[in-house]
């Protein structure tokens, strides 16, 4: 059994490790700054799954969610990242976190929410498509450095 719960600084060195599963290679005091940061703004939320069986486990996976408003389409929520740890993908983690998400952005009068995937994580395009998810594009992204 699992419950889903808004993040914590205290969860910053679980959720680097979950980072690392998928190859981003960040750092706990990075991490903890970022959610330091994001907890500021009432414009982004991220939600932890823990278990609840009564056992000290890890986290064992994260969303985090955002606005996202463009003058051609309006308001929207845009996943900023997802993360399901090896040991519990496929038991419907990642779909109640997805949910979790998707409630959250109803409450901010969201009419969407866009997804962002590698090209590469086919996988979780899977995922995406059985929670119900369609591609509606696919883009190039450019990164222009700031110093």
């Amino acid at each position: 059994m699992i419950r889903i719960r808004p993040a914590q600084l205290r969860d910053c060195n679980e959720l680097v490790l979950l980072c690392h599963e998928l190859g981003y290679a960040t750092s706990a005091e990075s991490l903890t700054q970022q959610l330091a940061q994001l907890q500021l703004h009432p414009d982004h939320a991220v939600f932890v799954v823990e278990p609840i069986d009564g056992e000290q486990q890890a986290i064992g996976g994260w969303v985090h969610i955002y606005l996202h408003c463009t003058l051609q389409e309006g308001r929207q929520a845009e996943i900023g990242g997802l993360v399901v740890s090896q040991a519990l993908r496929g038991q419907g983690v990642g779909k109640q976190l997805m949910q979790q998400a998707e409630a959250w952005a109803q409450q901010q009068g969201c009419h969407g929410i866009v997804v962002r995937s590698s090209v590469q994580r086919s996988e979780a395009h899977q995922f995406y498509q059985r929670v119900g998810y369609r591609e509606i594009k696919r883009s190039i992204v450019f990164l222009q450095p700031i110093a």
